[in-house]
């Protein structure tokens, strides 16, 4: 019994080390033995015995030489996970069908798939990448088990609506969009109270919204969490002009310079003051 388990095992062993034939060193013995070998294998353990890992491992060596027949099998074989919808979105988008390959990477979820997507779309199509960034938020509350990926998502959903603010035919929607991403980044900050990039997208949210008073406040707690920012000096100087007084404007564009001459936040207050 001992020794039917040993070469089993072996044989499970090529099978691995030929799949992985490209991954492997020139000099390794993975790198010698051929593909073909690892997916004759693993073809015949999936009939005798099928697992999900031999079944992953021949989705992926199809889907890397273009069988996209095949791959959906294998894939479809397997249990529900991540692991499968990850597959699938691979397989869906390499046969042209993107909305498809959403739904599986929602599914999975993959963020980093979903988040390319948001980003691809965001120049040209503000709206529709909203609209995908939107649907990952439900899925990922729905789940819970991301909360990261939760601040991540509602820190992008005010970006857009503060991209989408330029480009609005009105003050109205102006200002109904800027007020959307204070909220949005209200949401992110709650749920990491020190990230200084959900601390300062909302303290400039708060200043183009004109609410001077909670701008300053967030500006200041992001320096009790970054002293040396550039950025929150700057802004700082920004909301003291627009109360009027220059003079604390320019102390705090001085304290700004010493730490980052080129921000783009200490260029702007630069301009301001001109």
């Amino acid at each position: 019994m001992i020794v039917i388990l040993t070469v089993a095992l072996g044989v499970v062993q090529l099978g691995s080390d030929a799949l992985y034939h490209d991954a492997a060193v020139s000099w390794s013995f993975p790198a010698r033995v051929p593909i073909s070998v690892g997916v004759a294998i693993d073809r015949t353990i999936a009939r005798v015995a099928p697992a999900p890992y031999v079944e992953t491992s021949l989705a992926r060596t199809a889907l890397q030489q273009g069988d996209l027949r095949s791959a959906r099998r294998y894939a479809d074989a397997l249990p529900d996970s991540p692991i499968r919808n990850e597959l699938l979105a691979r397989i869906a988008r390499a046969a042209g069908h993107p909305q498809r390959a959403l739904r599986y990477d929602l599914a999975a979820p993959d963020i980093d798939a979903v988040r390319a997507i948001v980003r691809a779309s965001a120049a040209h199509h503000p709206q529709a990448a909203a609209r995908v960034e939107r649907r990952l938020l439900r899925r990922l509350r729905t789940l819970g088990t991301h909360p990261n990926a939760v601040g991540e998502a509602y820190w992008e959903l005010g970006r857009l609506d503060t991209q989408r603010s330029w480009y609005a035919p009105s003050q109205t929607a102006i200002r109904r969009l800027r007020a959307r991403a204070v909220l949005r980044y209200h949401s992110a900050v709650t749920l990491a109270p020190y990230s200084e990039k959900y601390l300062l997208a909302l303290a400039f949210g708060q200043f183009h919204l004109g609410d001077l008073p909670a701008a300053r406040v967030t500006f200041m707690r992001d320096l009790g969490v970054d002293p040396a920012s550039a950025d929150a000096y700057a802004g700082l100087g920004m909301v003291a002009l627009a109360q009027g007084d220059r003079v604390a404007a320019v102390r705090y564009l001085q304290q700004a310079r010493a730490r980052a001459p080129r921000a783009p936040a200490v260029l702007s207050l630069e301009r301001k003051l001109q």
